[in-house]
C-alpha cells in the first residue's frame, strides 16, 4: 500500500558536482533506488560544491510549480 501511494510522488534530487560530501554517482544510484521503487525522479547536477546556488533555487521553484 505504501508503495502504491509512493509512485505517486514526484521526487527532486539536487546535486553539486564538486561537492566532497558525496561523489555524483552516489546520487545516480539514489535516483536508481527510488525509480525502482516506482517513484519519479528527476536529477540535477551543477556545477558547485555543497551549498545552494541562484541556479538551483530557480530549479527547485520550476519544479515545485510544475508537480504541484
Amino acid at each position: 500500500r505504501a508503495r502504491a501511494r509512493a509512485r505517486t510522488l514526484e521526487t527532486l534530487l539536487s546535486h553539486g558536482g564538486r561537492a566532497r560530501a558525496g561523489p555524483f554517482r552516489a546520487a545516480a544510484r539514489s535516483r536508481r533506488a527510488l525509480e525502482a521503487a516506482g517513484l519519479r525522479v528527476t536529477l540535477s547536477s551543477y556545477p558547485s560544491g555543497h551549498h545552494v546556488t541562484a541556479e538551483q533555487v530557480r530549479d527547485v521553484r520550476d519544479w515545485i510549480r510544475r508537480v504541484i
